[in-house]
């Protein structure tokens, strides 16, 4: 089954924009999640819009504005050059079983919610695979 999702927020440009909207297909439960793969995901009553970089029992460094997956520099050239992260935060977490690490693609956001604030994020609450931008705001 498909949604069409129209974004509100700015924490994933400049691949998203706010009042995009979006095709996103029913994540099946059956198949593997992957890193870098965009999801819809639903935390409390929100729904959040986060690109996955973490898998379980990944090793996450972010560290003077780059992110490493078990030791080896994450590759992000989606970011379009824009900075990793925030050239001061410093986060290391290892993700649980049947969970991921979610994070915007725009870092610099004060707003933004992922995965370096909340934490890892329970599969169950990845309710969609984004599939294609269907309108740019831009």
């Amino acid at each position: 089954m498909f949604q069409i999702i129209k974004i509100k927020n700015r924490s994933m440009e400049p691949n998203f924009h706010n009042n995009d909207i979006i095709l996103a297909k029913n994540w099946d439960t059956s198949k593997s999640l992957k890193r870098k793969q965009v999801v819809i995901a639903k935390l409390s009553d929100e729904y959040i819009i986060k690109r996955i970089i973490g898998l379980p029992k990944d090793k996450i460094l972010i560290s003077e504005g780059s992110i490493f997956i078990n030791r080896t520099l994450f590759d992000e050239p989606y970011l379009d050059g824009l900075p990793k992260t925030y050239g001061t935060e410093e986060v290391e977490y290892t993700i649980p079983d049947d969970h991921v690490f979610l994070i915007g693609d725009y870092r610099n956001y004060s707003h933004a919610v992922d995965s370096r604030k909340l934490g890892a994020v329970h599969i169950s609450k990845i309710i969609a695979i984004s599939i294609l931008k269907l309108w740019s705001n831009k």
